[in-house]
């Protein structure tokens, strides 16, 4: 049976985190998902915990490639992936248990991005909310999105065929803002996004890939 939702996390240097970040999927209400673990050549134990969690359950799979960047790891975990939806986490970030269930009671669009929480280094919080239930049939101006919060691949579920037909990939020539340019020329091809405002993903910064 075909997951509804495939979790694309590259990995590198990510022991201290990476945990939390497979168990966040792991908790999910909704079992219907597949978790790539795309070790982009750590050289710490990320490999055997993500192999060993690759044992216990046969919905995660890990792929060890040489380092070639974040953007390589989430394109081949784009290669692989056999969700009908995919999005992206971060392997020091981590999901609310209820993820995959907001995003499946909605009808859902090509582009679907919902609120996260930031975790800053000093503790604190802050969250950013996506505008409540907004559905637009038209593309995002190149401006809405380079100036908003959501330019990220990740608190974003994407349609699996979007992405397919459309041949959209990172840029692995980019060092910076890969990110944003893939968000921009999804929102110019999509035929909607839809916005959920629950927070449901949470951002944490460390700078960990």
């Amino acid at each position: 049976m075909q997951p509804f939702l495939t979790f694309i996390v590259p990995c590198y240097n990510a022991e201290l985190y990476v945990q939390h970040c497979i168990d966040s999927v792991l908790a999910q209400s909704i079992q219907e998902w597949e978790l790539l673990l795309i070790d982009d050549g750590s050289s710490d134990n990320t490999a055997k915990i993500c192999q060993y969690a690759q044992k216990l359950d046969s919905r995660i799979v890990y792929i060890h490639q040489e380092n070639k960047g974040v953007s390589s790891a989430r394109n081949k975990g784009l290669q692989l992936a056999t969700g009908e939806f995919i999005t992206c986490i971060d392997a020091d970030d981590w999901i609310e248990p209820n993820f995959i269930d907001v995003f499946k009671k909605e009808h859902l669009a090509d582009i679907n991005i919902c609120g996260y929480r930031e975790m800053l280094p000093d503790g604190s919080e802050k969250s950013r909310y996506a505008p409540s239930k907004l559905f637009s049939r038209q593309p995002l101006d190149t401006y809405t999105v380079r100036n908003s919060s959501f330019r990220t691949p990740w608190a974003v579920v994407f349609r699996h065929d979007f992405f397919k037909k459309h041949h959209i990939q990172f840029d692995e020539s980019l060092s910076w803002g890969e990110d944003t340019m893939l968000l921009l020329k999804a929102t110019r091809l999509a035929k909607g996004i839809l916005f959920v405002p629950d927070v449901i993903y949470n951002y944490r910064f460390t700078g960990v890939g």
